[in-house]
């Protein structure tokens, strides 16, 4: 009987000590899991951003090809609502390439224009072919790179600079063929 009430006191402090810190790790614990599962919903609604963009680049070309079989350029507003999206992607050097690069789509036409002016474009097909089948093979091109990003999170610096390059020829070939 001596040893009960040492062995009661004793669990009771132990049982105190152990409730008391349980108390104070669990705020702790809840807010170290609440910023975890945050995070995760972060990173997954941006990757759904990222996938919207692809699947309205992948619009873009359907229409690219619908546009050949129907003698006409490819509608403006898909242009300007995928370029418009693109902005919406939280890397913000990745969203301002893309978006440029995007809207660069609708430049093919007076640039394979100027080329076949000036003797730089391909022979065998006209300016309006050539021009489709650029602009197919520049969205295949955008729809591979942002699918990557989507996966890996990460993108090459030097499309930017390519993008820009383009965009100049792009314009001064809009301003030569200009009347």
């Amino acid at each position: 009987m001596d040893l009960l009430l040492p062995a009661l006191l004793t669990g009771t402090v132990v049982g105190a000590a152990v409730t008391g810190i349980m108390s104070l790790l669990k705020p702790v614990v809840d807010f170290w899991l609440a910023g975890l599962l945050k995070r995760q919903q972060d990173k997954a609604e941006r990757r759904k951003l990222v996938e919207g963009v692809v699947d309205r680049l992948r619009t873009l070309r359907v229409d690219n090809v619908a546009a050949g079989r129907e003698g006409r350029s490819p509608k403006y507003d898909l242009v300007l609502g995928a370029a418009d999206e693109a902005l919406l992607i939280h890397d913000r050097a990745f969203a301002d390439y893309l978006s440029r690069d995007i809207e660069n789509v609708s430049g093919f036409d007076a640039l394979c224009r100027w080329e076949e002016d000036h003797g730089d474009g391909n022979g065998e097909m006209t300016a309006g072919e050539a021009a489709r089948s650029a602009r197919f093979d520049h969205l295949k091109e955008l729809v591979k790179r942002t699918s990557e990003f989507a996966v890996t999170g990460k993108w090459e610096k030097e499309w930017a600079q390519q993008a820009v390059d383009l965009e100049k020829r792009m314009n001064k070939a809009w301003d030569e063929t200009q009347p």
